[in-house]
Formats: C-alpha cells, sequence, structure tokens
C-alpha cells in the first residue's frame, strides 16, 4: 500500500463520518417525526425505551470492533485465512445473541415496561416501540458489523452509500408511515428497522459476489483470540452500557423534577448529541484500520503521521460543533418540536450541554487510537470513566444544586476530569510504540 497520510485520512475519515452521519440520521429521523407528528408524551416514550435498545446493540458493537482489530492486524501481517475465520465466527455469534434479543423481546418487554413506567398510555408506546426492534434484531445487529468489515476490505465509498441508501428509506417510510398513515410511534420503529434491513442486504453482496480479502469461510477461533476481541471490544460495549445506564438514571431523575417533558428534552439532546458525536467518533473510527495495519505492520513512522492529522481533524470538529449550536441552537431544536414552550426549554437545556464537545472530542479520539493500537485497558478505563463512574455521583451532586440543569451539565463535567486520564494513557502509548519500534 502506497503510503500518502493525508490522502488516506480522507479517503478513509471523511466516507466514514458521511456514512456514520446517515446512521445517526436513523434515530434522528424518528425523534423529528415523532415530536412533530405525535408529541412530547411519544417523545418521551422514545427517551425511556432507548438507553434499553442501546444495551442490547452493545455486545454487537463489543464484537464488531474487537474483531474488526483482530482482524485488520491479520490482514496487516498477510493471514488472510485467520481474517476469514474471525469475520466468520463474529457473524455467527452476532445472529444467535441477536436470536435470544428477539426472544426475550417477544415474550417480555410488555410485562417489564408495566413494572417499570406508572404512567400506563406511557409503558404502552414504549412497549410498542421496543417490540418492533427486538423482531428485527436477528437482521438489523448485523448491519452495523458489516458495516466496519467493509472499510477493513477498503470498501469505504461502498459502505457510504449504502448508508445514505438506508437513511433516504427511512425518511420515505417515516413520512408515509406517520404522517400519511398516521399509524403512531412503534411505525417509527417499523420504519427504522425495514431500512436496516435493506442494509444488511447491500452489507453482505460484497461478501458473497464481490472478490474483497474477507470471505464466509469456516469459522476460526481460539481462546486468545476471542479475549482479545472482548478487550479490544470492551471500550465501545461499556462505553454503550454505561452511557445506556447513565440515561436511565437521569430519566428517572428527570421524571421527579421535570415530568415527561424533562424526559422528552434529554431525548432531543441526545438525538443532536448522536448527530455531532458521531461526527468525531466517525473520524477517529474511519483510521482505525489503517492504525492496526501498520501497528501490525510495525510502522511507527505511518502511525505517527496519521496519529496527528486525526487529532487535529478532531480538535476542529469539537470546537466548530460548539460553535454551530452557540449561534444555531434555536434552528436545531425547531426540528424537534413545533410547541413553543418546548423549543425554548430545549434550547436552554442544548446550551447548558454543549460545552462538553471542548472535551468529549480529545477522549474520542484517545479511545480510538488506544483500541486501534490494541490498548483494551486504556480505553476500557476511560469509557467507565467517562460515561459512568464520574457522570454518575456528579448527576446527583449537581442536580441537588441546579436541579433541572444539572443534568446538562454533568456530561461536560465528567469529561473535563477524564480528559488528564487520557492524556495520560496517550503519553504512556506513545513512549511505548517509541521504546518497542524504534529500538
Amino acid at each position: 500500500m502506497s503510503f500518502k497520510p493525508t490522502k488516506l485520512f480522507i479517503k478513509y475519515a471523511f466516507p466514514n463520518m458521511i456514512s456514520t452521519a446517515f446512521i445517526s440520521f436513523y434515530f434522528i429521523i424518528d425523534t423529528i417525526f415523532v415530536g412533530q407528528m405525535i408529541g412530547t408524551k411519544a417523545l418521551g416514550a422514545m427517551g425511556l425505551t432507548m438507553p434499553f435498545i442501546m444495551i442490547s446493540f452493545a455486545l454487537i458493537d463489543m464484537i464488531a470492533v474487537g474483531s474488526s482489530v483482530q482482524i485488520a492486524l491479520r490482514l496487516g501481517s498477510g493471514r488472510f485465512k485467520q481474517a476469514c475465520g474471525i469475520f466468520s465466527f463474529s457473524l455467527i455469534t452476532v445472529f444467535i445473541f441477536a436470536c435470544f434479543v428477539f426472544l426475550f423481546g417477544f415474550f417480555f418487554i410488555e410485562p417489564i415496561s408495566n413494572y417499570l413506567i406508572d404512567d400506563k398510555e406511557l409503558a404502552v408506546l414504549a412497549a410498542q416501540y421496543a417490540k418492533v426492534f427486538a423482531l428485527f434484531c436477528p437482521v438489523i445487529m448485523l448491519c452495523f458489523m458489516l458495516d466496519n468489515y467493509l472499510r477493513i476490505c477498503k470498501k469505504p465509498i461502498y459502505s457510504m452509500c449504502v448508508n445514505i441508501f438506508v437513511a433516504f428509506i427511512n425518511i420515505v417510510l417515516d413520512y408515509i408511515f406517520i404522517v400519511i398513515l398516521e399509524w403512531g410511534l412503534f411505525s417509527a420503529a417499523l420504519a427504522t428497522c425495514i431500512g436496516l434491513s435493506l442494509g444488511t442486504l447491500l452489507g453482505f453482496t460484497p461478501f458473497v459476489f464481490g472478490n474483497l480479502e474477507l470471505k464466509l469461510s469456516k469459522a476460526f477461533i481460539n481462546l486468545k483470540i476471542i479475549k482479545n476481541i472482548i478487550y479490544n471490544g470492551s471500550s465501545e460495549f461499556l462505553t454503550n452500557i454505561s452511557t445506556s445506564l447513565f440515561v436511565i438514571a437521569a430519566n428517572a431523575l428527570l421524571l421527579d423534577i421535570a415530568g415527561v417533558r424533562g424526559v422528552a428534552i434529554l431525548e432531543v439532546i441526545f438525538a443532536i448529541d448522536s448527530f455531532m458525536a458521531s461526527l468525531i467518533f466517525s473520524m477517529c473510527d474511519g483510521m482505525q484500520p489503517l492504525l492496526s495495519y501498520y501497528y501490525g505492520a510495525k510502522n511507527i513512522k505511518f502511525i505517527m503521521a496519521l496519529f496527528w492529522r486525526t487529532f487535529f481533524g478532531a480538535i476542529a470538529l469539537g470546537v466548530m460543533i460548539v460553535v454551530a449550536i452557540s449561534f444555531g441552537s434555536d434552528f436545531i431544536v425547531s426540528f424537534f418540536s413545533r410547541d413553543i414552550e418546548f423549543i425554548a426549554a430545549s434550547k436552554e437545556a442544548l446550551l447548558v450541554f454543549s460545552p462538553v464537545y471542548l472535551c468529549s472530542w480529545f477522549i474520542i479520539f484517545a479511545n480510538s487510537f488506544f483500541t486501534a493500537l490494541n490498548r483494551p485497558a486504556y480505553s476500557l478505563s476511560i469509557s467507565l470513566s467517562a460515561n459512568l463512574l464520574i457522570p454518575l455521583p456528579f448527576l446527583y451532586i449537581l442536580t441537588n444544586f441546579l436541579e433541572v440543569n444539572g443534568v446538562w451539565l454533568t456530561p461536560f463535567a465528567a469529561k473535563f476530569c477524564v480528559v488528564w486520564l487520557a492524556l495520560y494513557f496517550l503519553r504512556e502509548t506513545i513512549k511505548k510504540l517509541n521504546l518497542n519500534f524504534l529500538s
């Protein structure tokens, strides 16, 4: 592979940013249509349901990211048969897990919703929304994995096109189901799941009919590889789990402090955040296969060239997001509701929340770098600290003094503390790279 770092950065980071932005649209589009056409209570039901849906996807992220690192390392060192075996094993594992989620969701979602949510109308809405995702799990969970594997096989443009197509289908179906047919909240989930199912079909096509390095083959696995997959993917797994647990705790507090409207505002903030943060994450994530590839090839010069381009790209995005929210919060929030009071409250919440991007860009960048270079302990520590261990105490302390504003401010306070831990780990990682590869 000829090495032109800036060209490679553009080739891998930009398509992945566009691709992931459209993946984020799957959920943002639902939030927009639900907020505009159905109302605040339906938004609240989405907000209560989404963290549990994200928990069910957490294992998929762990296997997708962890196996991607192992596959890229083997492709970089020329062990193609092992790479294909790990690829096949990962797909089979995810499909089996998804079938269990399907069965669990089919039988237990309704009683769990009724037990956890006192408002019966809210409980019914939440159960209907979650049940659709559970029914489609065996198909849609594969979509997110295939996106990673396509990039490893140097197909970032194809992956981007698939995600754009899926987002477009989601928009069209949301309009038909919610606006024209007036089917209600469950149809927002149905539109997303149909789109993701088509994404799975299109994602599989190159592996079956194309001439890619990765092909379906006899599964290859051993205990050491499983351990490495879990370690490498544990950061993403615990990020999803811990973020979801934080949202569940925040929702419980908001129901007491601000009612369903508070939960709906948090859903809007996290819908916006899922798009904004995904721009930074996807740029860093897009470089992971290359960093792992050159790490497998023991080429520190190429690693550091990509490191600095990703670093400056991440900081630029973080600053631009804060500026965009500062000057455009009215415009951004107005997409999610027609209610003037709700828009005003959401705007205030978003402005209090927005400084988090001045810290989160560095945490996302560092975490991605640690994962790519097989440093799971570092990324694991940062993920747990940034998303659960530090935010939870801040959540209860700040809401005591600032009430509802304490919820919006908690992510910034927590991530500001974690930046220093990430900086220390990053310094240690670069020092070890220099010692190992230049000695």
